[in-house]
């Protein structure tokens, strides 16, 4: 059947006269005859609106009661499931289905759509099913609408056709999208066209997540030599992640074309801004960091002198695993989420200010509530007065019951049980904990209950990027939690692992949307002498020295090759050292911004020279080796004899040898009789000092004179 003949099909079987007389049996029914299938089914060519709850058309009928708790004010019979804001029964539910579907239909006989758009239109459809009755039932050629009926769906189509965000309003979006049309092209056929084009770009993103997935590993270190751009890399790590699940088409736009200009400026701004909004944090490791700062221990409160307390503070990685696995469980949700935690701050502010005004607040008759808060001003609990004195009514058994009393689950107060294990069948304080639930409900209706029901949330990741993580005790940080950071023991995997923590004893888990990032100066430590249940858990990335990164950085007014001359060095040092230990790329890229002979001479005084001493331990004669300073490498068969001699002068490292006898004036039998002193040049370092460094004095296997003022060099092949 044809798109045309089923909206035919439908308007003949469904005319306003039938839904008039319409009973609860024709809307919904398991025959497939009823208006509801129809809607669904028999005109699926017109438009699809298959999948979602069936509560999306109000009421319905069930063949077996729901196996799923249904979500919060919905309500149930022995037939039926309707949302609770329709009425308390079956019938009445209905009844306002019927008449919201006829007011429907009328403002669209009288072509006022704009009213229709309004989101308290109508409250037995979301918008949806609304627009696909719009459709069904509009005969005026001049109101054209095309048949895709979920508003979001049309803004995201748009989006991807015109590259720019799309109206707010799903009328203004539709017009727009008409304006797109060709003349000639036929509605439905135009329709058609945009869904593929829709299918299509949903199929190329799920395609590029599922490319992103094989490339991004849960743990992953970043290790190498210093200087090698480790934290710089961490930031374009961090983003990839994060922009794995972006939704954000603009975000996105934004991300690639900084990523695609290498416009590391504009790529640092993005990083801020998500750390900002708490999808990556940073941390570093040191030797004391331990498992209380990282997961959760026992801080002492001083906030009360008179009677010391100590409380329980979440750690760093506790704080961002919860963070991110209550993005994981809203993600996940197939309806509306009710934000239970911002109701109860606000409950709490209401009954705060009530009792400011007017002495008390009460939840039954001579029964009262003060609000209690710990020293960070957190709620905890409430206490009653009057008829019952001094009862506590904790937000753990509020966190806990009040859903299920909205869901209908809580009828009586005898349903609310024991917070432990008891012998007893309802808790001491449940008739307390009734009266309260009664008078939250009602705040929740005075307040408006849409204002706390919000959409499922969008998938995100979240980063936990750890500096110098091989610097603390990993085993002694994480403690038991080292296994949960497996990829298959993950919150939200089939084989996930939760585990009881030591202070709290609250159960936790790491969901599998947590990354944890890690880089490592392997000049600290080495790899192979990293804890073994790291290395097992971690993926790890080399990050080693780049000299072609220096290629295009010319220092003013000189010939200085600086790749030549990282190359040189980093070779030496593998040489006299071993790889780890080699001098990263990093160090000189402050030469892009001011390529001077000034800015070079600071980086290898404050930077380079302090390093090679920490790597050879003042061993003075290979730092001047990797600095082409040694005596044999400027051509001389012994060293220089005083400071000022002319080879000493373009020397980053001078030397001298120096006789026993004319030091202490005498020969010592257990001293020796020659001793080489070494120390920096305090003179300007010049081009020649750093053109040394990879070239040697073409004579350098002659025996020069030590005070020839010449001086000739070549490039070596080191």
């Amino acid at each position: 059947m044809s798109n045309i003949s089923e909206k035919e099909a439908f308007l003949k079987k469904w005319p306003k006269e039938k839904i008039e007389k319409m009973t609860i049996k024709e809307y919904t029914n398991l025959e497939k005859n009823s208006f509801t299938y129809w809607l669904e089914h028999k005109t699926k060519n017109v438009g699809n609106i298959l999948g979602g709850n069936a509560l999306k058309f109000g009421i319905y009928k069930f063949n077996k009661p729901p196996s799923e708790k249904l979500p919060i004010l919905f309500k149930t019979d022995d037939q039926y499931a309707w949302k609770a804001e329709l009425g308390n029964s079956a019938k009445k539910a209905f009844s306002q289905v019927k008449k919201d579907l006829l007011k429907l239909i009328e403002t669209i006989e009288k072509g006022d759509f704009e009213s229709i758009e309004k989101s308290n239109f109508v409250k037995s459809f979301g918008p949806t099913v609304k627009w696909k009755i719009v459709f069904l039932y509009n005969q005026d050629n001049d109101k054209k609408l095309l048949n895709i009926f979920n508003p979001e769906t049309l803004r995201k189509i748009y989006k991807i056709k015109t590259s720019k965000e799309a109206p707010n309003s799903y009328l203004e979006t539709t017009k727009k999208l008409l304006a797109l049309k060709p003349n000639e092209q036929d509605i439905l056929e135009y329709s058609q066209e945009l869904w593929k084009l829709y299918k299509k770009n949903s199929q190329e993103e799920k395609n590029q997540n599922k490319n992103s997935d094989k490339k991004l590993p849960f743990n992953l270190i970043l290790y190498g030599p210093p200087g090698t751009g480790k934290t710089y890399k961490v930031v374009e790590k961090a983003l990839e992640i994060i922009f794995e699940k972006e939704t954000d088409n603009s975000l996105k736009e934004r991300y690639h074309n900084a990523k695609e200009n290498n416009n590391r400026e504009e790529l640092k701004k993005i990083f801020d801004k998500y750390r900002e909004n708490g999808q990556i944090e940073f941390i570093t490791f040191h030797q004391n960091y331990s498992y209380e700062e990282f997961v959760e221990g026992i801080k002492p409160d001083f906030d009360n002198e008179e009677n010391l307390k100590y409380k329980i503070e979440d750690g760093i990685f506790k704080i961002h695993s919860l963070k991110a696995n209550d993005n994981l469980k809203k993600s996940q949700e197939k309806e509306k989420v009710f934000e239970l935690s911002k109701f109860i701050n606000d409950f709490v502010n209401y009954v705060e200010t009530k009792i400011q005004h007017n002495k008390k607040f009460e939840i039954d008759t001579n029964l009262s509530l003060t609000v209690n808060k710990n020293s960070d001003g957190e709620f905890i609990s409430f206490t009653t007065k009057g008829r019952a004195n001094i009862q506590s009514l904790s937000k753990k058994i509020i966190e806990r019951d009040f859903e299920k009393y909205l869901r209908g689950e809580i009828k009586q107060y005898s349903d609310i049980k024991p917070s432990r294990d008891s012998n007893t069948e309802y808790h001491g304080n449940a008739i307390y904990y009734f009266s309260l639930f009664k008078k939250m409900k009602e705040f929740l209706k005075k307040n408006g209950e849409e204002k706390y029901f919000t959409k499922p949330e969008n998938p995100k990741n979240f980063v936990l990027i750890i500096d110098e993580i091989n610097r603390g005790n990993i085993s002694k940080i994480f403690g038991e939690l080292i296994t949960l950071i497996e990829k298959d023991k993950r919150l939200g995997n089939d084989e996930a692992i939760i585990l009881k923590l030591p202070y709290s004893n609250e159960p936790f888990g790491v969901p599998k949307n947590l990354y944890i990032v890690g880089t490592m100066n392997t000049a600290d430590r080495s790899i192979a002498l990293m804890d073994t249940a790291l290395r097992r858990r971690f993926h790890f990335e080399e990050i080693m020295p780049d000299p072609i990164l220096l290629t295009n950085i010319t220092i003013n007014e000189t010939e200085i090759d600086l790749e030549k001359m990282l190359e040189t060095m980093n070779t030496r040092i593998e040489y006299l050292y071993d790889r780890d230990h080699t001098i990263g790329h990093a160090y000189f890229m402050p030469l892009k911004e001011e390529p001077t002979i000034e800015k070079l001479e600071e980086i290898f005084r404050n930077k380079i020279i302090p390093l090679l001493q920490e790597y050879f331990y003042d061993d003075w004669e290979k730092i001047q080796i990797v600095l082409g300073n040694h005596h044999k490498q400027l051509g001389l068969n012994g060293d220089c004899k005083k400071w000022d001699d002319e080879k000493n002068k373009t020397r980053f490292i001078q030397s001298i040898q120096i006789e026993e006898d004319k030091v202490i004036g005498f020969d010592h039998n257990d001293i020796e009789n020659e001793k080489t002193l070494y120390r920096v040049n305090q003179k300007e370092f010049t081009e020649v000092f750093f053109k040394k460094i990879y070239c040697l004095p073409k004579d350098k296997n002659k025996n020069n004179n030590q005070n020839d003022n010449k001086e000739t060099i070549t490039e070596t092949n080191e």
